[in-house]
């Protein structure tokens, strides 16, 4: 048998096993850290910024999705400090990818999933100052970490091979050191996300 003849073979075997999402939703930090002037930042107060999230896995068994999935934030999240005179921001753009599992169980119409997924994220911090007509504008580089997730939800059946895909998720960051940060203490910078889009099984 020829390597294309072989080819509508595999295809067909490959049907429905491969899997790609899109997602949108919202992050909400659930940080603990204290900036270099926490008189005016704090950085413990929830923030929440738009994301985005690309997915593609394959299902290795019936109800065992594994893949890799790409984070990217659409703006950054932000904190602000404002005065008579002055005004404060601070903003933390984050991403990740990540490797994971999910697990579904099949109930009927309405497939329920758990997730874990292990990550490597960034994170910028950028700052704004501004008093008058005195503008300052900088940011303190990108720093990387591990980390895990930890998720649930369903994939709702549309029009075949179409679903929705609804979940929320916490993501843990073992993040301690910053480089140029000006960030003095660090307990988390961990965060939930509410997650919805559109999936297909090919």
């Amino acid at each position: 048998m020829s390597a294309l003849s072989a080819l509508p073979l595999a295809l067909c075997a490959l049907s429905g096993q491969t899997e790609i999402t899109v997602l949108g939703g919202l992050s909400i930090s659930d940080y603990s850290m204290t900036s270099q002037l926490p008189a005016e930042i704090d950085f413990e107060e929830p923030s929440s910024a738009g994301m985005i999230e690309l997915r593609a896995g394959y299902l290795f068994l019936e109800d065992l999705l594994l893949g890799v999935g790409m984070q990217l934030c659409l703006k950054p999240l932000e904190w602000v400090a404002e005065s008579d005179s002055s005004r404060r921001v601070e903003g933390i753009g984050e991403g990740h990818v990540e490797l994971f599992a999910d697990w579904s169980l099949d109930l009927g119409p309405v497939l329920p999933f758990a997730r874990l997924g292990a990550a490597l994220h960034w994170g910028s911090l950028d700052r704004r100052y501004e008093h008058g007509d005195y503008v300052f504008d900088d940011d303190d580089g990108v720093s990387v970490a591990p980390g895990i997730g930890l998720g649930a939800g369903l994939r709702l059946p549309l029009v075949a091979p179409a679903h929705l895909h609804c979940e929320a998720d916490y993501r843990l960051v073992f993040r301690r050191d910053f480089g140029g940060w000006q960030v003095v203490e660090v307990d988390n910078m961990n965060s939930w996300r509410l997650l919805l889009g559109l999936g297909a099984r090919l």
